[in-house]
């Protein structure tokens, strides 16, 4: 296998690891969401990792031939862009990454 096309599995395979093991670790605390967003999340997650699959296998096809994205693809790629921005907003929003300060003296 050629340098970029072993980066571009790695780096592939890295995306997709991280982006399923957010998906699962939000479906074990789901009861801290509202109802409609871990299914539309995970729903978002296996459309990105399904997507980042066909682009690694056309990338892969025309290894050599790089040229800009444009037309559907380019939209498609910034349509996925904001929707994975809007995603990590609302976990932002809605998890409660941080407990109380007086958690701690509770014990």
């Amino acid at each position: 296998m050629s340098g970029p096309r072993t980066l571009l599995l790695v780096v592939f395979g890295a995306a997709s690891a991280l982006s399923t093991k957010c998906a699962v670790d939000l479906m074990r605390s789901a009861d801290a969401f509202p109802g409609w967003f871990v299914p539309t999340f995970v729903a978002g997650i296996a459309a990105l990792v399904g997507f980042g699959g066909a682009m690694v296998l056309a990338a892969w096809r025309r290894c050599g031939e790089a040229r800009w994205a444009s037309g559907a693809h380019a939209a498609v790629v910034w349509i996925l862009i904001a929707a994975s921005f809007v995603s990590t907003s609302a976990v932002h929003g809605f998890h409660p990454f941080r407990p109380p300060s007086t958690a701690a003296l509770n014990g």
